[in-house]
């Protein structure tokens, strides 16, 4: 190769490295689009009404930096129990409500701690002693309304088998919470059926029922209607019977999945 060409050849590879080196990287700056994370957090105490905006994101024209805003509501659980969050659209439709145990207000949304999430308007969760955040995820709704308040629970669990069991009356609501630090065990009910008819339970996230005869025989049930929430008997003689709340009904979930909380609380009556 004459001298001519190989100085050619060097100058077009020191062109491509220098592509490679400044040209490219700069470039590929150019098209990056960074974010910037505000957080707004609001301290909310117990059986107050607060509205809350949807946060839109922005984008800077000039340096293409999008703005993302986040509104928490911090409230303080003062001891074992379970919250109960009342929610609305106040204007739009209907949000979920996500509960959050830490926030980094330097981080995005999804690196913050979440222990549940829910797209119901109603509902009750359990909470250990702590601080949490809770954060109306907007989507759609234009301006969302909530409170919340919390019901300690005592740590004293009296109707643990058959010969405590608590009197029930028929068409009571019964609120149960399973506390996995120091709680696993059963909760028995005691009922007493007028006449010969069906006995139909109405459950909602507590897991297992079990119904039972005097002697302590076993009684089936089956589910009844579409929503899986409702179980009945067979046609039963008027007596007396017990029904059974199985203490373990959130153990088949980790510690990790943020449907826990809500399987560790909920309501039952019978009929």
């Amino acid at each position: 190769m004459s001298m001519k060409k190989k100085l050619w050849t060097r100058a077009l590879c020191c062109l491509i490295l220098l592509e490679f080196v400044l040209v490219r990287p700069l470039a590929a700056h150019a098209g990056t689009t960074d974010h910037k994370y505000v957080y707004k957090i609001s301290g909310l105490a117990q059986n107050t009404w607060v509205n809350v905006k949807y946060e839109q994101r922005s984008q800077d024209s000039t340096t293409g930096i999008v703005t993302e805003r986040f509104h928490f509501l911090k409230i303080t659980v003062p001891s074992g129990g379970y919250v109960q969050v009342h929610s609305k659209a106040v204007k739009g439709e209907d949000a979920g409500i996500r509960i959050y145990k830490t926030v980094k207000t330097q981080n995005r949304l999804r690196d913050n701690q979440e222990v549940g999430r829910t797209y119901n308007r109603t509902f009750n969760c359990y909470l250990k002693k702590g601080v949490y955040y809770l954060y109306p995820e907007m989507d759609k709704a234009e301006s969302f309304s909530l409170k919340w308040n919390f019901i300690k629970c005592s740590e004293r669990v009296p109707n643990f088998c058959r010969a405590r069991a608590l009197k029930l009356a028929s068409g009571k609501k019964k609120v149960l919470v399973f506390d996995p630090d120091y709680d696993e065990v059963d909760r028995w009910f005691k009922l007493d059926l007028p006449r010969r008819r069906y006995l139909y339970i109405y459950s909602n996230s507590i897991g297992i029922i079990n119904v039972y005869r005097k002697d302590g025989s076993n009684l089936k049930t089956v589910y009844v209607g579409k929503s899986g929430n409702i179980r009945r008997t067979a046609v039963l003689p008027k007596g007396t019977y017990y029904l059974k709340c199985d203490g373990e009904c959130g153990n088949d979930l980790g510690s990790n999945d943020t449907r826990e909380i809500f399987r560790r609380v909920g309501n039952f009556y019978w009929k």
